[in-house]
């Protein structure tokens, strides 16, 4: 069952990242989707109670993080209308909060903020090899969901590390010393 859910996130985490490269704009459907096989998926793998709480506290970053967004532009004089239009899509939040199920609180930050960079890179790289061309629009649920579509596929290959635990803690079990 689980490698089946694992089968359908990965297949929706690159249809999302189709629409969005391709038609800049994604269906509602395929975040519901996302969210439930998550949520399914981290399900059959540890306690409801875990998972709920992790849900719980990475929507409140995604919220916390999309609340100074706005209030960084509004103080630079944009309306609510145009942040969420222009600068940051509702499709990008609905992406963070679709995966919120997925990790642990340091995993998501880690993603959440890995991911960030490499999309800034990934545009700094377009703007260098199309110097006529102007970006207007990023589609930042798009590569999200393609860097996590192979996070997920690169973790399942090769390390099995369950993502919602966190990493930090292997290095306190790994490099303890005795004395």
């Amino acid at each position: 069952m689980t490698g089946l859910l694992f089968f359908i996130i990965v297949i929706l985490l690159f249809s999302i990242a189709y629409m969005d490269l391709k038609e800049r704009s994604v269906y509602l459907f395929l975040f519901v989707g996302l969210f439930a096989a998550i949520f399914i998926y981290t399900l059959l793998q540890s306690r409801w109670i875990a998972v709920l709480h992790q849900l719980l506290f990475n929507a409140g970053i995604v919220i916390v993080v999309t609340l100074f967004l706005l209030l960084f532009y509004l103080i630079k004089g944009e309306t609510t209308g145009k942040v969420i239009n222009r600068k940051l899509g509702a499709g990008d939040i609905v992406f963070w909060i679709s995966i919120t199920p997925l990790f642990s609180a340091v995993n998501f930050l880690l993603f959440f903020i890995t991911s960030l960079l490499v999309t800034l890179l990934l545009v700094v790289c377009s703007l260098f090899y199309n110097r006529n061309k102007e970006v207007s629009v990023i589609p930042l649920a798009g590569y999200q969901s393609v860097i996590l579509a192979l996070v997920l596929l690169v973790n399942q290959g090769m390390f099995h590390h369950n993502l919602s635990t966190d990493i930090f803690l292997l290095g306190r079990f790994l490099f303890q010393y005795n004395n």
